[in-house]
């Protein structure tokens, strides 16, 4: 559970820092940064998780990869909950 709160915090921290930076208009755009950065931390922790295989110090979880899947879902159930556009 610990890896998906993670996956969640990566992509809002990661948002709210690219917002602050550059505020967007529109629904659209914002919600494509969120999808691209919520990939990008997605892949991030997956290609981490996998690279974990090839060293002798770091111990390959295969459930922190349904973990980081499970973030990913989450924060996108909870940004579409939160960010609907207005109709």
């Amino acid at each position: 559970m610990k890896t998906s709160i993670r996956v969640m915090l990566v992509g809002i921290v990661v948002l709210g820092m690219w917002l602050e930076s550059s505020p967007v208009s529109s629904y659209t755009t914002l919600r494509k940064r969120f999808i691209w950065t919520t990939l990008a931390a997605g892949a991030g922790l997956i290609l981490w998780e996998f690279g974990q295989q090839s060293s002798r110090a770091l111990f390959f979880d295969p459930d922190d990869l349904v973990a980081t899947l499970v973030g990913l879902v989450l924060g996108w159930t909870i940004f579409g909950l939160i960010s609907r556009e207005d109709r």
